[in-house]
């Protein structure tokens, strides 16, 4: 039995609900772009039954949007909003090799339309609960959207295909999320770090997890050693859209820890943490670029520090965001931080960051003053900015090269 927050449903009785809805589109290009999550497992299940294709869009996409994006990938069938709306398409796209469509997030650039056959799927799926080792007593709470495949793909598909029965929360619903968990001894938790710090807090930090697998973001330090601290084994996954899982690691020894690879991928990057370089991953004979600036450690586990365009390079030195937008927030009365590229007359880079504060009488020279014996002086931030809130894009993350770019203008 498949759990959609209190419902419980069959597998079976997932496709019964989807065919009407698709009935003379097998084979077809599907959008789903629904706040049910019941739409988005019934058109990837029968997709994958009926050699049908399926383009996932976030279940907050208005309807524009989405008709538009829909269009643009060549869909002939849009099913968007609650009920769903069911709109044929026109499209000129011949049936294909049946894949998964998605958007990248857009958070360097434009969202792109991406492609992956469900067979690289199934391969990914595969090796990932080869990696994962979950017994059958352990059941995935998937706190992510599946519109993303991290919860899709690595929660909901791998665990139906270890034939484990998956618990879905719908709408970020922290106390839903909570109450689960409490029921649920023998658990392993999808959720990105934002999430999960939020369940901790809401609880009073006594909320206890089984295993608990963070992805999406990377985890900050004050939240790694909360989870350690309140679970039995934590778990950083890396990815891509573009790839599908890449890595898992257990217990990881830093935030930027990714552990080792999956059996089905080749990571080629520096091999030192004083040369670091981009990630390329090699998957079934084809190079991708993740953009990605990593290293090895001594137990060959991967280290990702942040983008490899969002370098900082302070007359030659360069600056990882990440490592000081950590440092930033470990002081008192911070709540959020951003790290940026800005500009600087005679260094050309300089270091800039975007706050939100929880207390009124926070000042640069505060946080300057935190971070002196704490980072290298050319890694302390030159400008900083207070805000209510940092813009986040379309998809609702955060783009530094949106705030990059506003910089210029």
């Amino acid at each position: 039995m498949i759990r959609i927050n209190e419902q419980l449903i069959t597998r079976a009785d997932v496709l019964a609900c989807i065919r009407p809805m698709v009935e003379g589109f097998d084979g077809c290009l599907v959008a789903v772009g629904s706040n049910d999550p019941l739409v988005y497992l019934g058109a990837v299940l029968h997709a994958m039954s009926t050699d049908g294709s399926v383009l996932l869009l976030p279940s907050d996409t208005p309807f524009h949007t989405a008709l538009m994006q829909a269009q643009n990938a060549g869909a002939h069938l849009l099913l968007t909003g609650g009920t769903p709306e069911i709109v044929p398409l026109e499209s000129d796209r011949a049936r294909g090799e049946a894949s998964l469509y998605q958007y990248t997030s857009g958070t360097t650039g434009t969202p792109k339309l991406i492609r992956r056959t469900w067979q690289g799927v199934q391969e990914e799926i595969v090796h990932y609960n080869a990696a994962l080792g979950a017994s059958p007593e352990e059941t995935p709470i998937v706190l992510v959207p599946l519109s993303h495949s991290f919860g899709l793909i690595t929660g909901v598909l791998a665990a139906l295909e270890r034939g484990t029965d998956p618990v879905i929360i719908t709408g970020q619903n922290p106390k839903l999320a909570i109450k689960v968990i409490k029921s649920i001894p023998q658990s392993i938790v999808y959720a990105v770090p934002f999430m999960l710090q939020l369940l901790l807090t809401l609880s009073g930090d006594k909320l206890a997890f089984h295993r608990v697998v963070a992805s999406g973001a990377p985890l900050t330090q004050g939240l790694l050693e909360k989870l350690k601290r309140s679970s039995i084994q934590v778990l950083q996954q890396y990815g891509s859209t573009e790839t599908g899982a890449l890595s898992l690691s257990f217990n990881p020894s830093a935030t930027t820890d990714v552990g080792s690879p999956l059996k089905h991928v080749y990571l080629s990057v520096s091999k030192t943490g004083e040369d670091p370089g981009e990630v390329a991953v090699l998957i079934g004979g084809h190079w991708y670029r993740t953009h990605d600036c990593g290293y090895w450690d001594e137990a060959n586990h991967l280290h990702i520090l942040g983008r490899a365009d969002e370098l900082i390079n302070v007359s030659g030195y360069k600056v990882i965001p990440g490592e000081v937008e950590e440092v930033i927030l470990s002081c008192p009365g911070i709540k959020e931080v951003v790290v940026y590229r800005s500009r600087h007359p005679v260094w050309g880079d300089a270091v800039k960051a975007m706050i939100v504060a929880e207390e009124i009488l926070m000042t640069p020279e505060t946080v300057k003053s935190w971070c002196v014996d704490k980072l290298a002086p050319y890694k302390i931030p030159r400008h900083i900015e207070f805000a209510a809130e940092i813009p986040k894009n379309e998809r609702g993350k955060i783009s530094r090269t949106l705030l990059e770019n506003k910089e210029r203008v």
